[in-house]
């Protein structure tokens, strides 16, 4: 579960704005937080509150509680749940400079590729940035915007501290778990701001995560000696400013941190009078917003404008170019560098041979090289590669090569992390790793107790060379060791975001580096990390990034503004920028990880240095004006300018000539100017002299580039009494046509006492501003124009045409052209461009690029879907079939591992003549991996996932088990690790299977889905399903989805698409994929369970439900405790009942079974506390078994969990013990709904019943991919195949269903096949009641549509009931759509078509579909038609009529019998619903035709 918390953390933290902006602009009715900025405050705080609520109560309907918190102190504004609508009408009131939604932005601690973990990577500095002379005390007050604060920490004593300063206005607030005397000298302010959302856990000061701790130290901390990690980089502790105060504004917890805090802290710092703000967070590169919608863009002019420094970090998404973020001018940007420390695990070879590793580990074994070494390749399994083997892949090496053996593994070019390494060669018996891999730079990672070591390819080849010269190769491991001054330093590490800034090429960004890597500082007490054996845990904690960089300067800033009180946020950065240094201590020019030499995109100036800026001698001051003239260059307005700043002149107005190239003339300590070509461009700057002496004169030393002249006026500066400021131009001139590439500089200036130097950089292009809402940024937009009645020739020059219409110039914008079912193209366009190409004729729709995601289900705890046991032994097949068949299904997933047994093409036929597709070669991939049975596979390349999208190959696992679970060929006995054990069989095993892969690890890209669709329709398949959907908060116009755009013109050309409904449940109005043309399937339990009981001493049983493969006794002789009666001294008797992390005593759980009640025990945390198992009391799990792997867990029902807490708080001596799960069979009842499956009703229309269906998708057992087995129990083989849940798995057993229907009924219509399947569902589980929710309760049609699949009465329906194109042509009229647009989108429609007269919204509920949904909003009549086909073996047949109707509604069909005939094959009947009163609730009913044979059954609801 640990892990499952983690991915929660990152996933959350990673997506922040995709999902915020997306639910933002695509629901116009719900409501949440959205920030309004009105810039300066500079009246009163009671006039501005009344502004604010003026302005909140002229846009809401009604009066409720949506103010979340006022802007008052530091500028004016407010942050409020509003829908779209009223933030678009408060953004339109006067005085307003921008409304957006709260971004959640994320703590910029790295994980580096390796998945570095903050909370273990050993790294430290133990020459922390401080003057040995400084005084104890200062008057300096440090703000820091974080997670908090550990106040109990050593490096928060206020000894030697004097009084607090008097113009101190801030507070120390009190909390459950705070109060005042947690603050001191040292510690003046601590503030906490509550989560809009509802997070009770964030309302306290108190840093439950550690990153504020440790960030608060590295700055100010006081010195702590004799600190290390574990005896490793001992040493003292001390911040870069010891001297200086602390005040701490709690602004992120686990789930980032939101932009209304961050105002809200900024607000407050203001007012209570901070010198300095420290930001070690920020947004992700990719997702940046507007200058106006950025919180610390924000947040920091105004402080600036206030005069307190703030420093922020460059972020973590290096070593790419243009990744940097917080890069407003105004804003002191930090990049991270390596120090003089590094960490060496060492091999040994036999003969004493030592070679060098990095890593970290406290490895046990012996100092001599006695343990046999064996290469990862010659240890191959006889199934494996020999590449698989070398790298050292699950599954490919051989237990008796490997055990007691060191590993010579093969890292390079691998995806796979030394980590998942680690637990391959452990699960086989290995002692020890040396992994040989040029990706972890400079960082090195902790691997724990295990030997394990990272190593070089030239030493790999060494090593390598060892053991094919040896009889019998041996090595160990040595544990590791602190190096002390390591050459070469500093280095900039991978990790570090790079330049040049997105938001103006005229400025240079980052502005500065610090150490970033192994930095030691305070951490919190009860954290949850890894101990190694036999250790306490350690006060410190040693983690990198440009989180641990910021600090660094945040803290030297305080001490420079301690030795020059009297300087401007401006001042004091050109001091840090202009003194930093630009070689290494070998005195050659700093490097990168890499080995590159560093440029000013990789470190800004230069390396910061801690005296010589206390002194800089020269000062670039920034002033108020620049900053306002920055903002008139990027394209404010003058009246928006004036409303932002407090500070703006009277008469100010913006430059006449206000381009981007101008921002290069702002007087920064830096340069950065667009240089075209030929020609020459001169910027200014002015000095201000602030050394002792003011008579002196300074001269320049150049450094240019090649090719590139650069001439200063005046060429010295002559400083006197009067003349403290003096200015100079730089023109650069070349005689090059142009640039290659962007070149650096720098310009020094000197006297006998001080060298003050600027970087400069010259662009080869115009300013780059790229964010997520401004007109001029590139992002990928979908361009949809409807039918596709052209050849393919002629529509990709419509395309180009319109394409080429638009562009500014010669560039390759196209992504993608959509040409075989329907027309349109994806390109790489700014927002003004595609506003311009949606104004064009034939277009229907232009919308982003979006991101849809898989449904597999993680369950309320992220289950992951690698490890889910959850298993189907009775797939929907018939084995009566023949064992080939010429249907072929469509998969849109994440493609597939052709080499599984499902996919075997043994006794099929060969591939029907009709089949227009491919199979595609790849480095991976080629024409043999298809055949008989895989037919076809393509894939659509992301360039941001890199080498692993270019592949129809499965590198995630889903595709593979969807498609097994729909048509996956019959395989014998297989199980999952001798659970559920049976055969493995697909839906429709005769079926063909055809793959497209459009999704990868970051999602599924909508241009990729469409493109997915346009081939597949072109190569001929008769089915597709797509695992996969929109989120319900992000779901898109009805023409703005790829899935609802891409499904309509595959069913107009006779395919069947089924979707997933998601696993948003169990909340109402959660169902997507909802198109009335898409058949939409919910999930179901089946009737088998993973049982895990308890055993109490006095022998009672209690069920419980979990997958675990204990190795506990069966008998009950273990102790057992309650969390409760575990607590630690310090924790809240609700948190340890809950076993919240940190609330457990470890001496009172160590070698006991702990009972939590709540899903808030984490069993790693238990095993890590020497506890025996864990019982979990809740229901959140529903009917999913989670799997807890080789720890004995279970989960327990809270009305069992009683009589367990009775027994323990009755008995002196209570014991228990927890049973392996065993497989149950035949379980009742079943099928049940789960909680995650989504809920109707629809919110594309409440007239349509949505989902249509309900299928198996809880505990799912199929195929998997070789490249994503994780998780293999201790002494067992990895297993192929994998169990796993969510709306993905119900899909593809109806999609290989409907293949089914096809075979047998292969002249059936999509939508005939949709109405066999819902008219034979049932509504009634194994016990012959009706269908249940797993919460027990009832279940509705908005939780299982029209019922659960059967697989033999949809084969023959007697009657179904066909919804043809022009159904689908009046839905899109009765939604609003005009006859002109209609006739774009279908290729269909008739000439003389036309949108009925009264095309009004609830006449969708006329359309022939096999349900019924009528709004009944008061007393009356509603009466609705439907026609059903006769498709029975008898033409001459009658059908009567059973209708079950709720109580007080009249249900009245005529006519109540059908009677058809040779002639008389379709036949039609009206459904008139009266209601005596209103309707409260929605109701359920439905209306059934029976004859001898057949019972054909439609659902109805009627809505309120």
């Amino acid at each position: 579960m640990q892990g499952n918390k983690l991915l929660l953390h990152i996933f959350t933290l990673f997506l922040f704005l995709a999902a915020t902006t997306s639910s933002a602009e695509n629901d116009s009715s719900s409501k949440q937080v959205y920030i309004v900025y009105m810039g300066a405050a500079d009246s009163t705080n009671a006039s501005l509150r009344n502004d604010h609520a003026q302005l909140l109560n002229a846009v809401l309907r009604r009066n409720d509680k949506a103010l979340v918190r006022n802007y008052k102190h530091g500028f004016s504004g407010f942050a409020a749940r509003l829908s779209k609508e009223e933030a678009n009408s408060i953004a339109q009131k006067p005085g307003v400079v921008s409304v957006f939604p709260d971004p959640i932005l994320k703590l910029h601690t790295t994980r580096s590729w390796d998945f570095l973990q903050y909370q273990t990577h050993v790294k430290i500095d133990a020459n922390p940035n401080t003057l040995s002379n400084s005084s104890s005390s200062s008057d300096v007050i440090l703000g820091i915007l974080d997670t908090g604060i550990w106040p109990e920490a050593a490096s928060f004593s206020e000894e030697g501290m004097g009084p607090i300063p008097s113009r101190w206005k801030g507070t120390c607030v009190k909390s459950a778990d705070f109060n005042a005397s947690n603050c001191n000298r040292k510690l003046i302010g601590a503030r906490f701001y509550t989560d809009p959302n509802g997070e009770d856990g964030d309302n306290t000061p108190r840093d439950s995560l550690g990153h504020g701790t440790h960030v608060a130290s590295t700055a100010v901390g006081a010195a702590v000696t004799n600190a290390s990690y574990y005896g490793l980089a001992a040493g003292s502790a001390k911040g870069g400013s010891p001297e200086s105060r602390l005040a701490v504004y709690r602004v992120c917890s686990n789930f980032g941190c939101s932009g209304s805090a961050i105002l809200g802290a900024f607000d407050d710092a203001i007012a209570d009078g901070v010198d300095v703000l420290s930001l070690s967070l920020g947004a992700s590169p990719g997702f940046r917003p507007e200058l106006t919608n950025d919180p610390i863009a924000i947040g920091a002019f105004h402080a600036v404008e206030r005069g307190i420094v703030v420093a922020c970090s460059a972020g973590n998404d290096g070593p790419s170019s243009n990744t940097v973020v917080n890069d407003a001018p105004w804003i002191l940007t930090v990049a991270a560098s390596t120090i003089d420390r590094d960490f060496q695990s060492d091999v040994v070879l036999g003969g004493n041979k030592t070679i060098e590793g990095r890593g970290i580990n406290f490895s046990p074994l012996s100092n001599s090289a006695q343990y046999p070494l064996v290469y990862g390749e010659s240890s191959k399994t006889n199934e494996s590669s020999l590449t698989e083997a070398r790298q050292c892949h699950p599954d490919s090496l051989d237990a008796s090569k490997v055990k007691g053996k060191v590993v010579l593994c093969d890292g390079r070019n691998d995806e796979y992390s030394t980590g998942e390494i680690i637990e391959t060669v452990k699960n086989v018996g290995g002692i020890g790793l040396v992994h040989i891999t040029d990706s972890n730079g400079a960082i090195a990672s902790y691997y724990g107790d295990f030997p394990a070591t990272v190593i070089s390819p030239k030493d790999g080849a060494t090593i390598l060379q060892y053991i094919n010269s040896s009889n019998n190769p041996v090595a160990t491991i040595l544990p590791t060791t602190t190096v002390l001054d390591y050459k070469p330093a500093p280095l900039v590490p991978y990790f570090s975001s790079r330049g040049p800034s997105f938001l103006s090429s005229n400025i240079l960004k980052p502005d500065i580096a610090a150490p970033g890597v192994n930095i030691l500082a305070a951490w919190i007490e009860n954290s949850s990390d890894e101990i190694p054996k036999g250790r306490k845990p350690s006060k410190y904690n040693i983690i990198s990034g440009t989180s641990m960089a910021c600090p660094h300067v945040s803290g030297l800033a305080s001490t420079v503004k301690a030795r020059n009180p009297t300087w401007g946020p401006s001042a004091i950065k050109s001091a840090i920028m202009t003194s930093a240094i630009q070689s290494d201590n070998t005195k050659t020019a700093i490097t990168t990880d890499s080995g590159s030499v560093g440029t000013p995109y990789d470190y800004g100036a230069g390396e910061m240095t801690t005296s010589e800026s206390l002194q800089p001698g020269l000062v670039y001051e920034t002033d108020t004006i620049d900053y306002l003239n920055f903002l008139c260059y990027i394209g404010l307005d003058v009246a928006t300018v004036k409303v932002i700043s407090r500070t703006v002149p009277e008469n100010f107005s913006c430059p006449k000539d206000s381009t981007s190239d101008l921002v290069s003339n702002i007087n920064y300590p830096s340069i950065a100017v667009n240089f075209t070509g030929k020609g020459s461009v001169s910027v200014r700057r002015t000095v201000t002299n602030v050394g002792e002496e003011d008579e002196t004169v300074y001269s320049p030393v150049v450094e240019a580039p090649s090719g590139v002249k650069v001439t200063l006026t005046p060429n010295k500066l002559q400083f006197t009494k009067s003349s403290k400021k003096l200015s100079y131009q730089v023109i650069f001139s070349t005689t090059l046509t142009s640039l290659k590439e962007d070149l650096f500089g720098s310009i020094t200036w000197s006297n006998a006492k001080y060298v003050v130097r600027s970087p400069f950089v010259l662009t080869k292009s115009s300013a780059r501003k790229v964010n997520n809402h401004g007109t001029n940024s590139k992002q990928v937009y979908i361009v949809y124009m409807g039918a596709a009645d052209s050849t393919n020739a002629s529509l990709r020059n419509d395309h180009a045409q319109i394409l080429n219409s638009v562009l500014k110039r010669d560039e390759n914008a196209l992504v993608r052209n959509y040409k075989h079912g329907f027309s349109g193209f994806a390109a790489r366009l700014s927002k003004e461009e595609a506003d311009s190409i949606a104004q064009k004729p034939g277009v229907v729709s232009v919308f982003p690029d979006p991101i849809l995601k898989l449904h597999t289900t993680r369950s309320w705890d992220f289950l992951t879907h690698q490890t889910r046991v959850k298993v189907d032994t009775k797939p929907n097949t018939l084995s009566g079939f023949s064992s080939s068949s010429d249907v072929i299904l469509g998969v849109i997933d994440t493609g597939i591992w052709p080499e599984d047994a499902s996919f075997n093409d043994e006794g099929m036929g060969p591939i029907p003549p009709r089949w227009k597709g491919t199979c595609v070669t790849t480095r991976d991939f080629n024409s043999s991996n298809c055949n008989r049975k895989l037919i076809g596979a393509r894939y659509y390349t992301d360039d941001e996932e890199g080498e692993g999208s270019h592949t129809p190959r499965d590198y995630d696992g889903h595709g593979t088990h969807v498609a097994s679970t729909a048509v996956g060929s019959v395989v014998r006995n297989v199980s999952f690790y001798d659970l559920a054990a049976g055969d493995a069989k697909g839906g429709s095993p005769e079926s063909r299977l055809a793959i497209y892969k459009a999704c990868f690890g970051g999602g599924c890209r909508g241009e990729a889905i469409l493109a997915a669709f346009d081939d597949a329709i072109a190569d001929g398949v008769d089915v597709l399903s797509l695992s996969l959907g929109p989120s319900p908060g992000s779901q898109k116009e009805l023409l703005d989805d790829p899935v609802s755009i891409g499904a309509f013109h595959a069913v107009e050309r006779g395919i069947l698409v089924v979707c997933a409904a998601g696993n948003s449940g169990p909340e109402s109005y959660t169902v997507v994929n909802d198109a009335p043309w898409i058949f939409t399937v919910a999930a179901s339990t089946i009737d088998r369970d993973f049982e895990s009981d308890l055993v109490l001493g006095d022998n009672r049983t209690i069920k419980g439900r979990a997958i675990n493969f204990s190795n506990l006794k069966s008998s009950p002789e273990y102790s057992i405790i309650s969390g409760e009666l575990a607590k630690t001294k310090k924790s809240t008797v609700a948190d340890a009942r809950e076993c919240e992390s940190g609330s457990l005593d470890g001496e009172k759980v160590k070698g006991k079974i702990v009972v939590c009640v709540g899903p808030s025990g984490d069993s790693s945390e238990i095993k890590k506390l020497g506890g025996k198992g864990l019982v979990l009391i809740t229901d959140v799990y529903g009917s999913i078994a989670e799997n807890f792997g080789d720890f004995p867990v279970t989960v327990i029902y809270p009305k069992y969990g009683v009589s367990i807490l009775n027994y323990i708080t009755s008995t002196s001596n209570p014991l228990g013990t927890i049973l392996s799960t065993k497989t149950v069979l035949d379980y009742k009842p079943a099928p049940m709904v789960p909680s995650f499956s989504s809920r109707g009703p629809s919110t594309l229309s409440s007239n349509i019943l949505k989902p249509d269906i309900l299928a198996p998708g809880a505990n799912i057992f199929a195929a998997w991919s070789k490249k994503a087995i994780v998780g293999v129990p201790k002494g067992r083989k990895p297993s192929l195949y994998n169990i796993i849940s969510g709306t993905s798995m119900a899909t593809p057993h109806v999609s290989g269903l409907a293949c089914s229907v096809k075979t047998h009924n292969p002249t059936l219509s999509p939508s005939a096949i949709k109405s066999a399947i819902m008219t034979s569902a049932i509504q009634n589980d194994n016990l012959k009641m009706p269908i249940r929710n797993d919460s027990e309760e009832l279940a509705t049609p908005y939780d299982y549509g029209a019922g659960g699949i059967t697989t033999s009465e949809s084969l023959k329906p007697g009657l179904v009931y066909e919804t043809d194109t022009v159904d689908y042509l009046n839905f899109l009229c009765y939604a609003g759509f005009n006859i002109s647009e209609i006739k774009i989108i279908s290729r269909s429609a008739s000439k003389n078509f036309s949108c009925p007269e009264d095309s009004s919204f609830d006449l969708i509920s006329n359309i022939n579909y096999p349900s019924i949904a009528v709004n009944i909003t008061g007393k009356g009549n509603v009466s609705v038609t439907r026609t059903v086909t006769n498709v029975g073996e008898e033409d001459e047949t009658v059908y009567s009529l059973t209708v079950d109707a709720p109580s007080n509604v009249k249900v009245t069909v005529t006519p109540d019998k059908l009677q058809f005939t040779k002639s008389s094959k379709k036949l039609s009947y009206e459904v008139i619903f009266s209601a005596s009163k209103s309707l409260e609730n929605d109701l359920f009913g439905s209306v059934t035709w029976t004859n001898d044979k057949y019972a054909v059954r439609i659902p109805f609801v009627l809505t309120k």
